[in-house]
């Protein structure tokens, strides 16, 4: 079963590309990536854990780019407003941004707290 020790060899680093959204194209691209890395954050969101030391690195990069995403959505949501298809692809990967970063800021809060409960008194 894969865990948490693999989120960097699910999402290296290459793989978090930081598209501008200006064409139909690119916003298929982005939704393709965008569920990718849902993906991969899912399967380890299975259960509280302690995450290894390149993974909190790893998720506070996905948040920066979840952060860059939903900037390009929310600017192209204008600029494809008349194409009612793109727009509800636009919203939908809005959601899942939303709903992304949400699971991975409590990731990283989840294992700083069982990490902490993990340490001997006095190492706190």
């Amino acid at each position: 079963m894969p865990t948490a020790l693999g989120i960097s060899n699910m999402v290296p680093s290459e793989d978090i590309p930081y598209y501008e959204v200006n064409t139909v194209d690119d916003v298929d691209t982005v939704v393709d990536q965008i569920t990718r890395i849902e993906s991969a954050i899912d399967v380890i969101d299975d259960e509280p854990r302690v995450l290894p030391d390149d993974a909190i690195p790893r998720l506070r990069e996905i948040i920066s780019w979840i952060q860059y995403c939903r900037t390009q959505f929310e600017e192209a949501k204008d600029k494809f407003s008349d194409d009612s298809e793109t727009t509800m692809k636009i919203e939908n990967g809005l959601e899942i941004l939303e709903t992304m970063e949400e699971q991975c800021e409590r990731l990283i809060r989840q294992s700083d707290e069982l990490e902490e409960q993990l340490l001997p008194n006095g190492y706190h």
